[in-house]
């Protein structure tokens, strides 16, 4: 892309901020435009009792060099390195996660931990054939006793969808490579997880996840960008050489590139001149909803076990 190229970008969240500051730096004239009065999106900080809290766990861990580099690069020396604490509450008992055999195996009795071992090494023998999607996927590496204890119930309340419907490339991205057998070795025999979902530790700005969003702010501002908030888009009509833009307020503003990081739903609806046959199938998509409660602790910095939340004073 040339130098001086006036860029609009919708939505002011990780995607939305280090699009426009990678674009600040490279000399393109770039606006961001947020609908909400904090930057962020989903992984915002906000002032709750006089004290910083995140919506929800946000870790950051990476083996991506240039994901590091850049995080760094904002962030700098003001982040701590948190150790990981997950457990999973079931049969009212809590299970570590990543998993540690004897704390399962006491957990879960002899009996139910024999019958899932023998449900494992079962389905390792005889895995399961032409079924691609989440079910068969975590089956074939946990065996079915564990898939129905601990995975089945968790994914289809998370995603309102059956496990057999959830496409197995879900299942691949979310727990990578990761089987029983690479756990239970790793617990043994190793105490540097490569796994992402076995990371024992990741690093947390101090000022919550919102103040790597506020520097990217900051820097983009710098560098002659403008970051506008409270600001939303009614519509875009794409134009032979550039893309017309027409704010909530009726004003419109011409941009030669336009990158959208809000609700594909929005930005087709929003969007000239789109197909009806595309209308139609985006208006049968739907997404999932959070609902987040806030726990008054007193204490200064607090990390639960479940559900991650980060409470600091500010």
């Amino acid at each position: 892309m040339k130098k001086n190229k006036k860029v609009c970008i919708i939505g002011g969240g990780p995607a939305g901020l280090t699009a426009a500051y990678q674009l600040t730096k490279k000399g393109q004239k770039v606006s961001v435009y947020e609908a909400d009065k904090i930057i962020g999106g989903m992984s915002k900080t906000i002032k709750l009792w006089g004290q910083l809290v995140d919506l929800g766990p946000h870790r950051f861990f990476s083996d991506d060099p240039r994901v590091n580099k850049l995080w760094l690069e904002v962030v700098g020396d003001k982040y701590s390195m948190v150790n990981r604490k997950t457990r999973i509450y079931f049969d009212n008992k809590f299970f570590d996660y990543p998993l540690k055999p004897l704390n399962a195996l006491f957990n879960l009795g002899f009996f139910r931990s024999t019958l899932c071992v023998i449900s494992y090494i079962k389905y390792k023998v005889f895995p399961q054939r032409n079924k691609e999607n989440f079910e068969t996927w975590v089956i074939n590496r946990f065996g079915k006793e564990l898939y129905e204890i601990f995975f089945k119930s968790y994914s289809e309340k998370l995603w309102g969808i059956k496990c057999d419907k959830l496409d197995i490339d879900f299942a691949s991205q979310r727990i990578k490579k990761l089987s029983l057998y690479e756990a239970i070795k790793n617990s043994f025999f190793s105490n540097n997880n490569s796994h992402k979902t076995l990371v024992d530790l990741f690093a947390y700005p101090k000022k919550g996840t919102g103040y790597v969003y506020n520097n990217f702010k900051n820097k983009i501002t710098k560098l002659g960008g403008k970051v506008i908030l409270k600001k939303r888009i009614k519509s875009l009509k794409i134009m032979k050489n550039d893309v017309l833009v027409k704010f909530s307020n009726g004003k419109l503003e011409r941009f030669d590139h336009v990158i959208s990081t809000m609700p594909i739903t929005n930005l087709v609806n929003n969007l000239n001149n789109v197909p009806r046959l595309v209308k139609k199938n985006i208006s049968n998509l739907y997404f999932r909803n959070t609902i987040l409660v806030y726990l008054k602790i007193n204490k200064k910095r607090y990390f639960l076990t479940n559900g991650f939340i980060c409470i600091q004073k500010i």
